[in-house]
């Protein structure tokens, strides 16, 4: 399959950090589930719309966003917070069933995660290294389920907009259906083989993102909540370690 240039860029993009997450899902449908329905080639009045998504987040300056993610081991990842796309920084409220159960929030930029672990900073006082509210350590979307759904989220916003034609003409790319989300009218698109957007049947506002793992182990869901540049308040520096400087707990889990 031939990608152009344009495509190409869009696909890095909307996977900035996420070497191993690439969307392949087919249609979904409502919020009661996924269901299969015919698709049709894109006109170019929605390639266009499609086309313009990401870059509209962007001039939007940021959201707020739920993410829910079922992973390979079969636990959960949950993530509801907002990100500043300008600023390059989110910030996010953290439920998860599995390796990362201990983390109840996590601020991140594209160079940095943040975690706070409640348990974890407990140790760190007991053991008399300091209070501490966060860990900082660098992003591992390889290596693990929540730094590759960060990724994903800093990837669904674009400095400015795609080429239309390009993306109606990628192998894949399609009309699924008009459907209804949160009260509003959508329509459900597909880019490429791997990637199904929701987007606003008036305005084109993106209201929700859906993707997987080329396997099928990583579904994801990402609901827009809103669109516009958050406050994300700063973290307290002198209340953040390095990783390795508490490794020994951090592994103790």
């Amino acid at each position: 399959m031939r990608i152009g240039r344009e495509s190409a860029a869009r696909a890095t993009r909307l996977f900035l950090l996420v070497a191993a997450t690439s969307a392949a899902v087919g249609c979904a449908g409502g919020d009661d589930g996924a269901v299969s329905s015919p698709s049709t080639a894109l006109s170019m009045a929605q390639a266009q719309v499609l086309a313009d998504s990401l870059f509209a987040n962007y001039e939007a300056g940021g959201m707020t966003f739920a993410l829910t993610a079922g992973l390979a081991d079969g636990t959960t990842l949950g993530l509801r917070g907002e990100i500043d796309f300008a600023g390059h920084v989110g910030r996010a409220a953290v439920e998860a069933t599995g390796v990362d159960a201990a983390v109840t929030e996590v601020v991140w930029t594209q160079t940095t995660v943040l975690e706070h672990r409640p348990a974890l900073n407990e140790r760190i006082a007991a053991a008399g290294r300091g209070s501490v509210t966060h860990v900082a350590r660098p992003p591992d979307p390889n290596g693990r389920d929540l730094d590759a759904m960060l990724g994903v989220l800093m990837g669904l916003a674009s400095t400015r907009p795609d080429n239309a034609v390009l993306v109606g003409q990628q192998e894949g790319s399609a009309w699924l259906r008009n459907d209804e989300l949160r009260g509003v009218p959508v329509d459900v698109m597909r880019y490429g083989e791997r990637s199904v957007y929701w987007l606003d049947s008036v305005t084109g506002a993106m209201l929700r993102f859906e993707g997987n793992t080329e396997t099928g182990e990583r579904p994801f869901v990402v609901d827009v909540l809103s669109l516009g540049r958050p406050v994300i308040p700063a973290i307290d520096q002198t209340a953040v370690v390095g990783l390795e400087s508490v490794r020994d707990l951090y592994d103790a889990g």
